[in-house]
């Protein structure tokens, strides 16, 4: 419930009629504009007696805006600028507009009657009744025209923070009650259709006293020091008459905090809005190899569609071919030996799109087939050039959403989401840490749920079941021998995020191999200044000698980086982890790099030339990455500087003998709209192990 009341004149003519108040103790003065004042409700009293509101408000809300009426003039303002002995001639709502002067603009919308529920007294002896109504957003709360700036010298501005005050009810015994009360529902009326003070006496426009005036919504006046700045929450309930139960209500004015908005600021400046789009400058871009039905960067409104479907599932083919062409050149040695090579990449997506929700996909590589990629290599003095050549899919899957699908066959909305994808499905789960590969199977999502119970804000789950072409280290070589079937969760609650999943890892050949793959993390911020990730992953169920077991142990992650002054250019960061057994994710391509890819730079492989890395496995191994990534002020290039350690702590992991230490840096910059230019370098010691180290270029043209 809100207390609100009006006291309202029209500008610059507080004295031009008295009626029933002596206005010589009200200062109305003019507003010149909204944009300097910092609107302020009245707050609100809980102990006035109960009333049920569908929107009882909790907070303040503020007036209406008054820009919006710029164009317009008060509705009394033109009107009471007559002698004080002019008769006003209050018109039923009703009428036609035509009959009294067709005044252009001038219109109020009538506030909704409510019971009194208090009565007040004021210092100078005006008395009130205070009303309640529901809330400021109702839509019949007042929208009050802005009269036009006055343009004498002495004009004053409003008082710092308008507030709203005690509305005078009109005399019982006036006709005034009964003709305003005919349009109090009514939303917005002309003004012309309210009142017209040339119009003459008639009977359908009855002269009536000054008195009825008394009723019509007008502007907020001041009343006496209210205008002062420094104005006490006490003086604020005094002086609008709420001195009575002011010892009901339990917050002040202290309780609300100032305007974020500086005074002076063109808060309502149409120049600064339009500015928004004038600033805006056609952006260059790269159109896709094939593009069939609507431009993929198109403009315009979207076509209606065929009604194959139903008229709920309009079908809009369209047929795109993108990708990128990547070439680099690297010189160096990894773990595996020297890589002096210049080897090319060229990625091509296949997208087939039939409605909104859906579509067919592929993706191929011709050029590159189980981390082996054409080129020409430098082996032992001699230049050798390597052709691989690989039409087949990588990935092909058709996807859609089985309630608009359901929707468009009976011809209603979609009746719930149900999104799902069937056949070679790339499947990717916590930053591809957990899980990414390409599998054959399928998939099913129940997205944007919500539970009370365990007060989760949001969350989706996803259910995957892979029968064929699991890629793991696991099992070899060998994609064909294992199967998963588990889900995958992501949940908002608790001031941050979790993701967490279990797949069964079924061996097709060996059932002692067969493994369960768990995982959990949780995400936030701290202090406003530290960005948290905690990660873990377990292996367990292999029915193995210990030795002879190939998933069995866990990885513990946890990835911080700082919130500094320029998050956005400046991001310090340290990731740490601890590995314990042969941790091994669900399913990982080959192209994918090992399970401490995230971890930094120097575990990350380039999947193009083979650049250098530290022990990526996370088996028997605790270590880190300490770096910072620096972006440019228009976020168009960056700068990457790390430096890695990781130590052994048992003897399962061939691949570590004695601590390693890395340091790695990455450049890259756009050549244009649709290329770029990328060096990387790192070297590391790797103990009692070969030392590793390389440099490269690459070039990347997308498409």
């Amino acid at each position: 419930m809100i207390i609100a009341s009006l006291i309202a004149v029209p500008c610059g003519m507080a004295n031009a009629i008295d009626p029933i108040i002596d206005m010589s103790q009200i200062d109305a003065v003019s507003t010149l504009t909204p944009s300097h004042v910092d609107w302020l409700s009245v707050p609100l009293p809980t102990q006035l007696p109960s009333r049920s509101f569908a929107s009882a408000g909790l907070r303040p809300r503020p007036l209406p805006p008054m820009d919006a009426f710029a164009a317009t003039h008060s509705v009394l303002e033109g009107s009471l600028q007559q002698p004080t002995t002019a008769r006003a001639a209050v018109i039923a709502p009703n009428t036609a507009p035509g009959d009294f002067g067709r005044r252009p603009g001038h219109f109020v919308r009538q506030p909704t009657p409510a019971p009194i529920v208090a009565k007040v007294e004021m210092k100078n002896g005006m008395q009130f009744d205070l009303r309640a109504t529901e809330t400021m957003s109702d839509p019949d709360w007042l929208g009050l025209p802005v009269p036009n700036p006055p343009s004498e010298p002495h004009a004053q501005v409003a008082m710092a923070r308008p507030r709203r005050l005690p509305m005078l009810e009109p005399a019982a015994e006036t006709d005034a009650d009964d003709i305003l009360s005919q349009g109090f529902n009514d939303e917005v009326e002309q003004s012309s259709e309210l009142f017209s003070m040339e119009s003459p006496a008639t009977e359908d426009s009855p002269n009536v006293d000054d008195e009825t005036l008394v009723g019509l919504p007008r502007r907020l006046p001041p009343i006496g020091d209210l205008a002062a700045e420094e104005e006490s929450p006490r003086d604020f309930i005094a002086s609008a008459g709420m001195s009575p139960i002011a010892r009901q209500l339990d917050c002040t004015l202290n309780d609300f905090s100032a305007t974020p908005l500086p005074g002076g600021t063109e808060y309502n400046n149409p120049y600064a809005a339009q500015w928004i789009y004038d600033s805006k400058a056609a952006v260059p871009t790269q159109a896709p190899w094939i593009e069939w039905g609507r431009l993929f960067y198109g403009d315009g409104i979207t076509p209606r569609g065929r009604d194959w479907f139903g008229p709920y599932n309009m079908v809009r083919p369209q047929f795109y071919l993108y990708g990128d062409y990547r070439t680099g050149i690297s010189a160096g040695r990894n773990a595996a030996g020297r890589t002096d090579n210049w080897s090319t990449r060229l990625n091509l997506d296949m997208d087939l799109r039939i409605t909104d929700t859906e579509r067919f996909h592929g993706f191929i590589g011709p050029l590159d087939r189980a981390g082996k990629v054409s080129g020409i290599q430098l082996k032992d003095g001699e230049i050798d050039y390597q052709s691989v050549i690989n039409p087949n899919f990588v990935t092909a899957f058709f996807e859609g959403d089985l309630g608009a699908m359901w929707g468009g066959f009976h011809d209603q909305s979609s009746p719930m989401e149900l999104p799902f994808t069937v056949g070679l499905v790339p499947l990717l789960f916590q930053n591809g840490i957990w899980m990414e590969d390409a599998v054959t199977g399928a998939a099913f999502a129940l997205p944007a749920r919500h539970s009370r119970l365990l007060n989760w804000a949001n969350y989706d789950v996803t259910f995957f079941a892979a029968v064929d072409q699991i890629n793991s280290a696991a099992f070899g070589t060998d994609g064909h021998a294992a199967q998963a079937f588990g889900n995958a969760w992501f949940i908002e609650a608790y001031g941050g995020y979790i993701e967490t999943g279990y797949a069964f890892v079924r061996d097709r050949n060996n059932a002692a191999k067969s493994y369960h793959n768990m995982t959990a993390s949780f995400t936030r911020r701290y202090f406003d200044r530290i960005s948290n990730s905690v990660r873990v992953i377990v292996n367990s169920g292999q029915d193995l000698a210990k030795d002879d077991r190939t998933a069995d142990g866990g990885l513990l992650l946890v990835e911080n980086s700082w919130i500094t002054s320029a998050p956005l250019t400046v991001v310090p960061y340290a990731n740490f982890f601890y590995g314990w057994g042969r941790p091994q994710s669900v399913a990982r391509a080959a192209n994918s790099g090992g399970i401490l890819r995230n971890t930094g730079i120097n575990f990350d492989t380039d999947g193009l030339n083979g650049l250098a890395t530290l022990d990526p496995t996370g088996a028997d191994t605790a270590g880190g990455s300490i770096g910072v990534d620096l972006i440019g002020n228009q976020l168009d290039r960056q700068l990457l500087i790390e430096a890695s350690y990781l130590t052994e702590h048992g003897n399962l992991n061939p691949g570590v003998d004695g601590d390693q230490f890395g340091l790695g840096a990455r450049y890259q910059f756009p050549v244009s709209n649709a290329t770029l230019l990328r060096f990387d370098v790192m070297h590391g010691w790797r103990g009692d192990l070969p030392n590793v180290y390389g440099t490269r270029m690459e070039y990347r043209w997308k498409f």
